[in-house]
């Protein structure tokens, strides 16, 4: 793995919270996948759409259980989305550049945990 995919999930952070099974680990991870990209879905059309109140709660949704399986920067980076406002189109495109590679660089990182091929 890339040093962007192990900063971008820690899954010691989860193992602490449900121990050291692999099998619950991967059930916890696929779940995380899942609403990990039902929330992305969910942010990158309210950006498009410029509707602050979605992109807040899409963000806030995504960022405990972001920190609860170690994706600690997603988590960390939907706290300011929470804080983000639609009605600034420059500071916009900054965060949904990096939204887009973070979101990036944390689906590879579950990809090589989950050990899906590519």
């Amino acid at each position: 793995t890339d040093a962007g995919a192990s900063v971008a999930l820690d899954t010691s952070v989860l193992i602490s919270l449900i121990g050291d099974d692999d099998i619950l680990i991967a059930e916890f991870l696929n779940d995380y996948r899942a609403s990990l990209n039902q929330a992305a879905f969910e942010i990158s059309n309210a950006i498009k759409s410029l509707d602050t109140t979605a992109l807040n709660d899409a963000a806030h949704k995504l960022k405990s259980s972001s920190r609860s399986v170690g994706a600690l920067l997603m988590g960390d980076f939907c706290e300011k989305l929470e804080q983000a406002d639609c009605s600034q189109p420059a500071t916009l495109r900054e965060i949904s550049g990096a939204f887009e590679q973070l979101l990036k660089q944390l689906s590879e990182a579950l990809k090589d945990v989950l050990e899906i091929p590519a």
